[in-house]
């Protein structure tokens, strides 16, 4: 409806007027001599300085990204030779009281490879059969638990109780070794009267 007011409220040459001054056009003429009409098109030099742009852009953050996986690799690499490393010193010093090899724990890296971040090594802290023999134990296991150059808060844990065990394994071989001794029976000591001069009871422990 509203065409149709424009059309009757305006003449046709001031209803081309409005289509010229709203829609931008732009007149050439071609060989011929023949006036036609183009609409503007878009710039291809701004084009593609965007482009460039846009892509300096990306590379920029690639760059960024690339740097940050590469500073986290090495660090996961040095962090993987150092438990490696921690846990081999706990393995040799243990001997054959370690049980099994030592376990890992891995996480991935940027390169989609595992790396270790922790690791353990299990030890039996069983008693032996003698004192003496839990006494050795204990000196190994105490000196497995600090094996390493630098040991953990559970590493000194260990040895700690350890060390536990070792006093007392010292305790029993001690308690062991005077129970074994013989008793010593003190000689009656007579007077010149002959008469008994000290109970004939009285019993010593000797060293």
């Amino acid at each position: 409806m509203l065409t149709e007011l424009l059309l009757n409220a305006y003449p046709m040459t001031a209803l081309e007027s409005v289509q010229r001054l709203t829609v931008p056009s732009q007149k050439s003429t071609d060989k011929t001599g023949t006036a036609k009409s183009s609409q503007t098109t878009e710039n291809p030099a701004a084009t593609v300085q965007i482009s460039d742009e846009a892509r300096a852009l990306q590379k920029g953050k690639s760059s960024e990204k690339d740097t940050q996986s590469q500073s986290e690799l090495t660090e996961l690499k040095k962090t993987d030779q150092e438990v490696r490393q921690h846990e081999a010193a706990h393995l040799a010093a243990a001997g054959g009281y370690a049980k099994g090899g030592a376990s890992f724990e891995y996480t991935t890296g940027p390169d989609n490879k595992r790396y270790a971040v922790g690791g353990e090594v299990n030890i039996d802290t069983s008693e032996e059969k003698t004192p003496e023999a839990t006494l050795q134990k204990a000196r190994q296991i105490r000196g497995a638990a600090l094996a390493p150059a630098s040991p953990s808060g559970q590493d000194r844990a260990v040895a700690a109780s350890a060390a536990k065990m070792e006093a007392e394994a010292k305790q029993e071989i001690a308690q062991e070794k005077t129970e074994a001794l013989p008793a010593t029976k003190i000689p009656d000591a007579y007077s010149k009267s002959g008469r008994l001069a000290a109970p004939s009871s009285l019993y010593l422990w000797t060293a």
